[in-house]
């Protein structure tokens, strides 16, 4: 998240990279506070369903990204246990999210 939010104000205001990243850091600010709000045991923040529909895809895309570029190292090395780093983070918040949206059907 952090890289993310270093990268903001560098893309052109609404070129693809700029909406990308916008749209990149969203998911990841949901997640966070559904996994702290998970840790610490307290409610989750309320969201809405649009809100957390709208972070799967961003999150999706990451893990393809990972998963993409992980093929290119070998397992063992840096990168690979890195990108599988990633992978495991990105997917916890995938579920959080879900978990979330599921809970709102109820």
């Amino acid at each position: 998240m952090r890289r993310c939010e270093k990268m903001k104000g560098k893309f052109p205001q609404g070129s693809s990279q700029d909406s990308l990243l916008k749209n990149r850091l969203h998911a990841m600010g949901v997640a966070q506070l559904l996994l702290e709000a998970n840790l610490s045991g307290e409610t989750a923040p309320s969201f809405t369903r649009e809100e957390l529909e709208r972070s799967v895809a961003p999150l999706d895309s990451i893990i393809h990204k990972c998963a993409t570029a992980q093929k290119k190292w070998e397992q063992g090395t840096r990168y690979y246990r890195q990108l599988q780093r990633m992978i495991d983070a990105m997917q916890t918040a995938k579920e959080l999210v879900c978990t979330a949206l599921h809970a709102l059907e109820k």
